[in-house]
């Protein structure tokens, strides 16, 4: 079967991985490295296109991992802002980037457009309980957002 085939990536998982560590991936629009930022539409059953929020330049990452699960890396993420001094920021909420922890899907669409589309099901029927339920914040499940961001890195092999 292909599950046994599968090459695991070498990731050192950093538990105590602090959010405002120094070591950052950032991808600006501005640099060029920044591409695109796409949502799954339960509705469509397709990516959308998402206009990224007044001030927002493009996406980072830290590099310390700060979870690992069977199919999954994770680290802390944001979207980043440029300031005119050309100092970068994190801007809005506190994201999670997750990679393939499988080196045969570093570049499967479809393993990540599966994904996405995993994560708004199940949204969907959390909004289904959590309609059905009415109980308060302590009886309410929410999952993540899924988007999906597409960046340039020359270090990566297209």
């Amino acid at each position: 079967s292909a599950g046994t085939s599968l090459i695991h990536r070498r990731i050192v998982v950093d538990k105590t991985t602090a959010r405002n560590e120094r070591k950052w991936d950032v991808y600006l629009s501005s640099e060029g490295n920044f591409v695109s930022k796409k949502r799954w539409s339960l509705a469509e059953k397709r990516f959308l296109a998402v206009l990224m929020p007044l001030g927002v330049d493009g996406v980072g990452h830290a590099l310390g991992t700060i979870g690992k699960g069977v199919d999954r890396i994770v680290h802390h993420a944001a979207e980043m802002g440029l300031d005119k001094q050309g100092v970068i920021f994190e801007m809005g909420e506190q994201l999670v980037a997750k990679e393939t922890a499988h080196e045969v899907f570093m570049k499967d669409k479809e393993f990540h457009t599966n994904f996405c589309r995993c994560q708004g099901q199940a949204q969907a029927l959390a909004d289904n309980f959590n309609r059905r339920v009415r109980g308060g914040p302590n009886l309410q499940i929410n999952f993540l957002s899924c988007c999906v961001y597409t960046v340039k890195d020359d270090r990566w092999p297209r």
